[in-house]
């Protein structure tokens, strides 16, 4: 079951200018792909181009050999399933007609498309919710339902979302993850852009690392997580300090929040002193 995916000297960027790339990398079935780095080093714009609701800067991306680019609408709608940052919908849909959407996929329909609706409804403790009017929805609530939507329409495919966890309170961002990783030990594919270092070292079985060292386009590192969090590696890249630790018999390791900002203010402070001209 699933499906494998290639990027192939994949580029994205905006008006031909590439921001980030290129980058060529195979993904097998039951991968789950953490995008990492820093604000502005174009995961979005890679998440946006490997779905193929962007235009590529160079490159191709393949899922099972087809051209997701050169391809129909309904071909990648049943390929691939994607999630925004900030999804919207400027309809008056309830929150189940919402994820019923993913059912329909393109014209082409999803085999027992409303059993999946229910389904998905219930893994994402979204029964008290489900006849809400989708603008009455909170963001988290919106993102949840953004989710559902994709699961649905996503069958042994792919999976790309774009910051899937930002507006999610603690226990959904558990809920979520859940589903996600259910799907990946299903033989999906995940590619999805976390900022939450813990939580990217959770589910990553590998992470893509976008680094932006200069003007031109940022380079992207294909890398274990246990590399990428590295508390040395990452704390250098990350500009925090990492603490690590064991927990439930494993190694752990996380950001110093209290230390890095306490760090952060010592530093404001020495550099009112100094604009003071106090030495």
């Amino acid at each position: 079951m699933g499906v494998n995916m290639r990027l192939e000297s994949l580029a994205a960027g905006y008006g031909g200018r590439p921001v980030v790339g290129p980058l060529t990398i195979d993904i097998r079935p039951g991968e789950f792909i953490a995008v990492i780095g820093s604000n502005g080093s174009g995961k979005s714009s890679l998440l946006r181009t490997l779905a193929g609701v962007q235009r590529a800067c160079g490159g191709r991306v393949l899922v099972d050999g087809c051209d997701l680019h050169q391809a129909t609408e309904p071909a990648r709608a049943q390929a691939l399933a994607y999630v925004d940052q900030h999804p919207s919908l400027a309809i008056h849909l309830s929150a189940r007609e919402v994820m019923e959407l993913g059912a329909w996929r393109g014209g082409h329909g999803v085999p027992g498309g409303i059993s999946r609706v229910e389904a998905v409804i219930d893994t994402l403790r979204l029964q008290d919710l489900a006849e809400a009017p989708w603008p009455e929805l909170s963001e988290g609530q919106q993102q949840r339902v953004a989710i559902g939507r994709a699961l649905v329409q996503e069958v042994s495919g792919v999976l790309v979302l774009d910051e899937p966890f930002a507006s999610l309170d603690t226990m959904m961002c558990v809920v979520v993850a859940a589903a996600l990783m259910e799907r990946v030990r299903g033989g999906s594919i995940v590619v999805a852009s976390i900022h939450d270092a813990c939580l990217a070292e959770a589910l990553a079985t590998r992470v893509l690392r976008a680094d932006r060292a200069g003007p031109g386009p940022s380079l992207v590192q294909d890398l274990s997580p246990e590399r990428a969090f590295d508390p040395t590696e990452f704390a250098r890249h990350a500009g925090v300090p990492f603490w690590e630790g064991v927990a439930g018999g494993q190694p752990r390791c996380g950001p110093d929040w209290r230390r890095a900002i306490e760090e952060q203010v010592g530093s404001l402070s020495r550099s009112r002193l100094q604009d003071a001209g106090v030495s």
